[in-house]
């Protein structure tokens, strides 16, 4: 799944946030998941880590495989306008950042067996 953002121009990314007060990187990630579609998810593994800079400084990202417990209703926001169910084909050619097509790279090498 992919979320579609318009906040700083048309981007589509995966899902993603930052962490509340006292949160830990796992909580968050279900957390936000669900805010952004309205999906509950449990994780199932680590697949990878991004950092980048932003206007405040450094942001870390991690990223996690997810398994869909229950398939909520997704709600418009000022954040998140869609979120789509693509392939991992149709992600790769959308992902609007290459750190992000790389997580999806390998944890489809993960998946295949490959590291």
């Amino acid at each position: 799944m992919v979320v579609r953002r318009n906040r700083y121009g048309p981007e589509c990314a995966l899902p993603k946030g930052k962490l509340d007060k006292g949160e830990s990187f796992e909580e968050a990630a279900v957390r936000e998941i669900e805010e952004e579609t309205g999906c509950r998810t449990q994780l199932v593994d680590l697949i990878s880590a991004i950092d980048y800079r932003v206007g405040k400084g450094p942001k870390v990202v991690l990223f996690f495989e997810t398994e869909l417990t229950e398939e909520g209703r997704f709600e418009p926001s000022d954040e998140i306008e869609a979120i789509e169910w693509l392939t991992p084909d149709e992600a790769l050619t959308q992902l609007s950042h290459p750190a992000e097509q790389a997580v999806l790279e390998r944890y489809l090498r993960m998946r295949s067996g490959g590291a």
